[in-house]
């Protein structure tokens, strides 16, 4: 017979953990990934996606990431449609302006080329390699 009294000390320590860890492995990758003024390459967050999405806000990238989460296209698709979000082509280069977040969760980008040059935005910071 277990003892439960246990269980949700247990539970929530793990739980405490594991977001600890990914606030560790956040802030090493933006350090090490870019910095203001940096030119950077925009790549895909899967390898089998050909664009990358760039947000005019930072609440439209927490809303795109949601959307992506839940496999709604309706609510990208409706957050393209009023301009807060558009999709550049993978390989288009961009100056860093900024990194944002307490884990420097966005990237804030100037396009250099393409359709969008001279556009502002943000993306995640999965999206930039050098």
């Amino acid at each position: 017979m277990s003892d439960r009294k246990g269980e949700p000390l247990m539970k929530t320590t793990l739980l405490l953990a594991g977001m600890i860890a990914i606030g560790l492995c956040l802030a090493v990758h933006t350090t090490q990934a870019q910095k203001t003024g940096d030119t950077v390459v925009l790549e895909a967050a899967t390898a089998a996606a050909y664009m990358v999405p760039v947000c005019s806000t930072t609440q439209a990238v927490d809303a795109v990431i949601r959307a992506l989460a839940d496999d709604d296209n309706d609510a990208i698709a409706a957050l393209a449609a009023l301009g807060k979000v558009y999709a550049v082509d993978v390989g288009t280069k961009a100056k860093v302006l900024g990194v944002r977040g307490q884990y420097g969760t966005y990237v804030q980008i100037r396009i250099l080329d393409g359709e969008f040059k001279g556009r502002r935005g943000y993306v995640v910071p999965t999206c930039i390699s050098r």
